[in-house]
């Protein structure tokens, strides 16, 4: 027994490695942005060196936590990559219209991505995933909260909208909303209800529709209501839920005009209450996207292929699905996304494991908002939502010592 332990205690190490490394890019970004805005430097060379900083320090995260990566999924590392480089390099001689676009795709892909990806599967014991999860998104918040808190009062300037900052206070919004709907808490309560509130007043629409989708898993999946105090609060969601969405118009409208009394425009809400559906000029996009896959529904348009067929009117597709039916063709696309939904389907419908819970976090979060914006080629929460998919395969003698222990993790929530 005595020679066991130093084992578990060495894997536990591997882990919080890993799990750190996970989540470093995002408390990195946000802080750079945050130091970005209050410095005033976006555009300037100041940007640059801060930037480069970031990356450097993401860097050494990755190298530093790589040993156990290695020691653990050697093989796995081997195999993505080479896989990754064959298809890669097949796309970059089949397509040469592309290969300006693709080469722009290298570092964000094989240094950002991958990464990700191997790291993800690599993790063995997800409670202490969670715990990392935890306490980042707390250094999150409170940047960004900072933030949309000097941005309305005038003394920082994000702009009447900002994706990135939406997009870093969604993981604090679902981490803690996760906490809160599995056990009331008033210091989550008040963090999602804080992070909600900067992404609808600064953010965007895809962040919204990552909360909207993880409520509805969340109670969807739930094996049972449990206790009377569950229940209450799940027939209150719904209450409020069904007259919210009677007086949505009414309540939408009001809040506007509070904020506007007080100098503050939100294009969200101002969006939402449209007459019609205003998808930013994502229509045109679109289009054209769809337009080209039809005239190359075998083969498609290849890696990068989005960037050239918009002609720099669009940076990317904005859409999960008709991006990578345009980047493998309509047979090999469609079989590529019923995997993905079938994977995806098969690790979240097991209620009541932290797999599961987990999976349904990053889904919400790299995901969902693929549906309407940014690029799963160079969104990393989405490689590491395939990577934690793609280790559930697997049988591990961690799965068993991989499950959540509420007081455990309660004792680490804004310690």
């Amino acid at each position: 027994m005595n020679k066991i332990r130093p084992k578990i205690k060495y894997d536990e190490f591997d882990d919080r490695k890993i799990s750190v490394a996970l989540v470093a890019p995002f408390v990195i970004l946000t802080l750079q942005y945050f130091l970005l805005i209050n410095l005033g430097v976006i555009g300037t060379s100041g940007a640059t060196g801060i930037q480069f900083f970031s990356k450097l320090l993401v860097g050494v995260s990755f190298i530093y936590t790589l040993p156990s990566v290695i020691r653990r999924s050697s093989f796995k590392l081997i195999i993505v990559y080479l896989v990754s480089i064959i298809i890669f390099g097949v796309h970059y001689l089949m397509y040469p219209e592309n290969q300006i676009y693709m080469r722009s795709l290298i570092i964000p892909i094989f240094l950002m991505s991958l990464p990700m990806f191997v790291f993800s599967m690599s993790i063995r014991n997800l409670k202490i995933f969670k715990i990392i999860m935890i306490k980042s998104s707390f250094i999150i918040f409170l940047a960004g909260i900072i933030l949309g808190i000097q941005s309305l009062g005038g003394s920082a300037n994000v702009g009447t909208y900002s994706g990135p900052l939406a997009n870093y206070m969604l993981i604090p919004t679902i981490v803690f909303l996760n906490q809160l709907i599995d056990r009331f808490n008033i210091k989550s309560l008040l963090i999602t209800t804080l992070s909600i509130l900067v992404i609808l007043i600064l953010g965007s629409r895809g962040a919204i529709l990552g909360i909207v989708f993880f409520i509805f898993m969340k109670f969807l999946l739930s094996h049972k209501v449990g206790s009377y105090k569950k229940l209450f609060i799940y027939f209150s969601a719904i209450f409020v839920a069904m007259i919210s969405a009677i007086n949505f118009d009414k309540i939408i409208s009001r809040i506007f005009q509070f904020l506007s009394d007080r100098g503050i425009y939100s294009r969200t809400i101002y969006l939402f209450m449209q007459d019609n559906i205003h998808l930013s000029g994502r229509n045109y996009i679109y289009r054209t996207v769809i337009n080209e896959i039809v005239q190359n529904p075998i083969i498609g348009f290849g890696i990068a292929g989005d960037r050239r067929v918009l002609n720099g009117d669009a940076v990317y597709a904005h859409n999960i699905i008709l991006e990578i039916l345009g980047n493998f063709g309509i047979p090999i696309g469609f079989i590529l996304l019923v995997m993905i939904i079938l994977l995806i389907t098969k690790t979240i419908i097991k209620r009541k494991t932290l797999r599961s819970e987990i999976t349904l976090i990053w889904l919400s979060l790299g995901f969902i908002h693929l549906m309407v914006s940014s690029s799963y080629l160079i969104e990393m929460k989405f490689w590491i939502l395939m990577g934690l998919i793609i280790g559930s395969i697997r049988s591990c003698k961690f799965t068993s010592t991989a499950r959540c222990d509420d007081k455990t993790l309660n004792k680490h929530i804004l310690k």
